[in-house]
């Protein structure tokens, strides 16, 4: 005979028993050892946005073209400063997914003693380059000039020349001046350079 048939079991539509013989039947296939623990679905993390490609770009150009003094006589009997003028330019290196960047902004910060807090600086040359800002703070003065054009890989940006106005102080109580330029842009990564004037 075979096993007994709990009262409560129900034949199932394929004329098979369910309800209490369920147990039965497992226990039949562990001891055949071909039951399995029903498999598990686990969602897999969703993948990632893609990454847009940036530009490799670094300062080609980043020095200083001197500074313009004159002689004041009595009561200062020095040279004071007039304006310093520095140069910028930036480059584009070789990459296997080459970008063209159309903008960028260049801002130039240093110690702002004689510094012309009221003065405007100019571009003195530079094919898309612009003036664009100006603030001081009690120790820094940030000097802010955008580009816009277009440079792609292994190219370079047109030259900016920036004169920067003094504040007619003796140069002696302001020099040497290092100004850092920090060139940012939407499709590449931040560049730092470093220029001493003297």
């Amino acid at each position: 005979m075979g096993e007994p048939v709990a009262p409560d079991a129900e034949r199932g539509a394929d004329g098979g028993l369910s309800g209490e013989t369920t147990g039965v039947h497992r226990r039949r296939l562990l001891r055949a050892g071909v039951w399995t623990a029903p498999a598990v679905l686990v969602a897999g993390a969703a993948p990632a946005y893609a990454i847009s490609p940036k530009a490799r770009i670094y300062m080609y150009t980043f020095a200083q073209n001197g500074v313009v003094t004159e002689w004041a006589g009595p009561p200062t009997n020095a040279n004071v400063f007039v304006s310093m003028t520095g140069t910028a330019q930036f480059s584009s290196g070789y990459d296997s997914t080459p970008v063209i960047v159309t903008a960028a902004t260049l801002t130039l910060t240093m110690p702002v003693g004689g510094m012309d807090q009221t003065g405007t600086p100019v571009v003195v040359s530079g094919a898309g380059w612009s003036f664009a800002s100006q603030s001081f703070s009690a120790t820094t003065a940030t000097y802010t000039f955008t580009w816009t054009g277009s440079v792609a890989a292994t190219q370079q940006s047109s030259v900016l020349v920036y004169r920067l106005p003094g504040n007619r102080t003796p140069k002696a109580n302001h020099f040497p001046k290092t100004v850092t330029g920090t060139l940012s842009g939407s499709n590449f990564d931040p560049y730092v350079a470093t220029v001493t004037y003297n």
